[in-house]
């Protein structure tokens, strides 16, 4: 589906299956599900694939799949509301609400680590995409993290981190007094009846949830679901391709926050030099073959989810 100077016709139905069918035969991937919000405003869900779990023959606009770093546009969305509500300000430090953070990591702000122009590490690099599969305690994750140096001084650079919204969502619950799900389950997926949108808890049983695999030597293999107590903000939740939707339609409605606070949330995010990062408060904001775009990706074990808005499109 290219972008032109003319306003594209949308695909048939039959033209999008046949592009999950494709990826699913070159991915080898099990199943996909995808909601499409055409130009007049009318929803479709399409799915492909045999399988989102070897043990459920279906994929559908509701089965739940780990959506990773997509979870950080709620975690930006938490945080806006507790500025509007007062309790917290995008030009704090995180050592206001957290002292007890390394010496380094104490004079970043809010807006610094929403934004990845922190300077604070990655926890994936340090830790390695094998630590989403264990149970870890914050203070841990935070030790072990700090002992890389900065990766630059707050504010001159932009390089994506994992551990930022690690701490941010350490600065939600201390603010608010809440846990993290809890949180959003009051102040985002109710009102907006995302009733699906949740933690990937391991332990849980929850219909309807896709299992991750890999293909290691010839053959599939079992994925662990992520652990919360790493993903936390950065990457917990799982969802469906029907909440998604409702969360896209709850963004072009502006009906959680102000407007002035979605204007904040999709800024390019400028560097200390001028120059702008392409990033927003957990979006990507930089345009796409000339038409403004608000998109993130999400990758776990076995899964991949992406997200991608051309407001001036409609689409």
């Amino acid at each position: 589906w290219s972008f032109g100077q003319t306003q594209p016709m949308p695909p048939t139905s039959a033209e999008v299956q046949a592009i999950l069918q494709h990826r699913i035969d070159k991915n080898a991937a099990r199943g996909i599900a995808v909601g499409l919000i055409d130009p007049d405003g009318s929803v479709r869900f399409l799915s492909a694939g045999q399988s989102g779990n070897l043990q459920r023959p279906q994929v559908d606009a509701e089965t739940l799949f780990e959506i990773g770093s997509i979870t950080k546009q709620f975690t930006a969305m938490a945080v806006m509301l507790l500025v509007e509500d007062g309790k917290l300000g995008l030009e704090d430090t995180a050592g206001k609400y957290l002292p007890d953070l390394p010496k380094a990591w104490r004079a970043v702000t809010i807006r610094q680590l929403l934004t990845h122009t922190s300077g604070v590490p990655d926890f994936e690099e340090v830790l390695g995409y094998g630590a989403y599969r264990n149970v870890w305690q914050a203070d841990k994750v935070i030790a072990t993290v700090a002992r890389m140096p900065m990766a630059f001084k707050p504010g001159t650079k932009w390089k994506y981190s994992n551990t930022g919204y690690f701490v941010l969502t350490l600065i939600l619950e201390k603010v608010s007094g809440e846990a993290y799900l809890p949180l959003l389950k009051k102040r985002v997926f109710g009102p907006l009846g995302m009733e699906r949108t949740r933690s990937s808890e391991p332990t849980e049983i929850i219909p309807g949830r896709a299992a991750g695999y890999e293909y290691s030597k010839g053959q599939l293999e079992n994925r662990d679901p992520l652990q919360p107590t790493i993903g936390s903000g950065a990457g917990m939740l799982v969802s469906t391709a029907k909440d998604l939707v409702k969360w896209n339609a709850a963004l072009d409605a502006q009906s959680i926050l102000k407007p002035g606070s979605y204007a904040k949330v999709w800024t390019d995010q400028p560097l200390a030099d001028g120059s702008l990062s392409g990033y927003g408060f957990g979006w990507f904001v930089a345009p796409m073959r000339g038409h403004r775009t608000q998109n993130h990706s999400g990758g776990t074990a076995g899964f991949a989810c992406n997200i991608l808005r051309l407001p001036d499109d409609h689409l």
